[in-house]
C-alpha cells in the first residue's frame, strides 16, 4: 500500500535527524511507503521517550488523515495513554465504524467507564462473535460475577472463557482452569484445571503461570513437583505477577 505522503516524509526526516543510521521502516516510510510509516511510528511510540511519542504522534495523525485505519487505532491509544479520552473516544469510534474490532472493543471499555454498561456488553458481544477474544474474556468475566444490566450466569462464563481458550487466549483459559478447580459453571475437574492453566501458562499468561505453579507445588490434579513450581514463581514474579513474588519468597524461607 502506498499513499502520496510528502508531509508524512518531511516528518520522518525531521525523526530520523536524531539517528545516526536510520532503520529500514525508517528509510522505507521517507520512500513513501504507509505501511513502513505505520511500522516506523510504532517503533517510536514503543520507545516511550517522550520526544519520539510526539514524533509518532505526527505519523499516526498523517496516516489516519489517509484512512489507514490502524494509525487512527494506535492514535487513540495513545490519547488514551495520555488520559485524554475525548479524542480517544472519537478515533475508536472512527475506526470501528470501518470494521477495526480492537478499537470496538476498547470502545467497548470507554463505554463501560462511561456507565453506560448496557452498550458496554452489547459491544463486548459483537466482538467475540467477530474472533475478537479479549471480548469474550470480558464478557465472560461480567457474567462470572454478574453486575449492573447483566445476572450473574456462571455457565455462560465458562462458554465464553472456553472460546477463548480454543483461540489460544491465556486470560481465557486460566479463567476457564479457575471455574473447573472450584466446579463453578462446570463440574469440578482439577485434572482439567491443571492442563489449563499449564496451556495458559505456555501462550504466556503469568497468571496462568503463578497457578498452574501452585497446582504443581500441591500435586493437585497430577503429581507434585516442587521443583518446577518454584520456576514458575520465578517466572511469573519477573513477569510482574506479585502474588508469583510472595510464593517464591514462601518458598525460599522453607
Amino acid at each position: 500500500m502506498r499513499l502520496c505522503l510528502l508531509t508524512l516524509c518531511a516528518l520522518v526526516l525531521a525523526a530520523g535527524s536524531a539517528h545516526a543510521q536510520p532503520g529500514a521502516a525508517e528509510r522505507a516510510c521517507v520512500a513513501g511507503d504507509a505501511e513502513a510509516c505505520l511500522l516506523f511510528a510504532e517503533q517510536l511510540h514503543k520507545s516511550g521517550d517522550a520526544t519520539r511519542v510526539k514524533r509518532a504522534q505526527e505519523l499516526y495523525e498523517n496516516l489516519c488523515k489517509r484512512r489507514v485505519d490502524q494509525a487512527c487505532f494506535n492514535l487513540a491509544v495513545l490519547y488514551d495513554e495520555a488520559n485524554d479520552a475525548g479524542r480517544a473516544r472519537r478515533l475508536y469510534v472512527r475506526a470501528c465504524r470501518r470494521g477495526h474490532q480492537d478499537a470496538c472493543y476498547n470502545l467497548a471499555v470507554v463505554q463501560e467507564k462511561e456507565g453506560a454498561v448496557g452498550k458496554a456488553y452489547k459491544g463486548y458481544a459483537a466482538v467475540c462473535a467477530k474472533g475478537n477474544l479479549a471480548g469474550c474474556v470480558t464478557l465472560g468475566f461480567h457474567y462470572e460475577w454478574g453486575g449492573e444490566e447483566l445476572p450473574r450466569d456462571e455457565t455462560r462464563a465458562a462458554e465464553l472463557y472456553r472460546q477463548a481458550c480454543d483461540g489460544d487466549d491465556g486470560l481465557g483459559c486460566t479463567s476457564l482452569a479457575s471455574m473447573y478447580a472450584d466446579g463453578r459453571g462446570v463440574s469440578a475437574d482439577l485434572v482439567q484445571a491443571r492442563a489449563l492453566h499449564h496451556k495458559s501458562c505456555q501462550s504466556g499468561n503469568m497468571t496462568g503461570c503463578t497457578k498452574f505453579g501452585m497446582m504443581l507445588e500441591r500435586g493437585q490434579g497430577g503429581t507434585a513437583d516442587k521443583s518446577a513450581a518454584e520456576s514458575l514463581y520465578v517466572r511469573a514474579c519477573e513477569g510482574g505477577v506479585r502474588m508469583a513474588c510472595d510464593l517464591k519468597q514462601q518458598e525460599t524461607k522453607k
